[in-house]
């Protein structure tokens, strides 16, 4: 077995384009954008109704991977996210492989089907 391992930086983006940039995963869309410095923490500025308007935007996470020829020899090939949080649709080379509507429950899912040799997508 062979793991690969997608923690590190993926890029984010905001429903209306507002934000836009590189973030680390694991880790939040709300908390990417305070590392960052691009908000201030809504839990300790008082910016509430900004933390509002910023939770009406769906946020995407994406990122590019490479699989081996070797890992398409396998009977499965499985998507393993620890948490996800809550309401998500994910993609894997633009098929929809997940939708989510539960806070931090573990994922595991065969995406064999979707994944080609060389460069894949994540969404």
């Amino acid at each position: 077995m062979k793991k690969i391992v997608l923690n590190g930086v993926w890029d984010i983006e905001s429903q209306n384009k507002k934000y836009v940039l590189k973030g680390d995963i694991p880790g939040t869309d709300f908390g990417n954008l305070v590392k960052q410095g691009i908000i201030v923490s809504p839990l300790i500025s008082g910016i509430e109704e900004e933390a509002l308007k910023i939770a009406e935007n769906d946020f995407s996470f994406s990122k590019s991977f490479d699989i081996p020829k070797e890992i398409l020899a396998y009977n499965n090939v499985s998507l393993r996210c620890e948490s996800i949080d809550t309401l998500a649709d994910v993609y894997v080379n633009g098929n929809l492989v997940a939708s989510l509507n539960n806070a931090y429950i573990p994922l595991n899912v065969d995406i064999k089907a979707q994944l080609k040799e060389g460069n894949n997508d994540i969404k």
